[in-house]
């Protein structure tokens, strides 16, 4: 963990089924959907990305309490680059058809 920031819904269960966006600095905000448009033009092999989870700074959780839990203000300047460094390798995933179905993350 960040001295003095508490990353944004860091409880697992928490975050299940939440979108991957919502959980992303104000700078990283489209990391996946990029990937995810080249890994649709070539999936000849996986493709790593690297991008910062939002965090909270003591301040603002002292102000929200435990943590607003709203996610980036996205018009917020001091959020754009802010954030616990995260790495991840991603591939696309298909059906039985041979049609693209979704993509699968590790994250590190």
């Amino acid at each position: 963990m960040l001295t003095g920031m508490n990353c944004y819904r860091s409880i697992p269960d928490e975050i299940v089924g939440t979108a991957i966006g919502q959980l992303l600095t104000t700078m990283d905000g489209n990391v996946f959907e990029e990937a995810t448009e080249r890994l649709l033009q070539d999936d000849s092999q996986t493709i790593e990305v690297q991008f910062h989870l939002w965090c909270e700074s003591e301040d603002t959780m002292n102000s929200h309490g435990t943590g607003s839990g709203v996610g980036p203000d996205p018009t917020s300047t001091s959020q754009l680059h802010s954030g616990r460094e995260m790495e991840g390798q991603g591939m696309l995933m298909y059906d039985a058809q041979g049609v693209p179905t979704h993509t699968l993350w590790v994250i590190r």
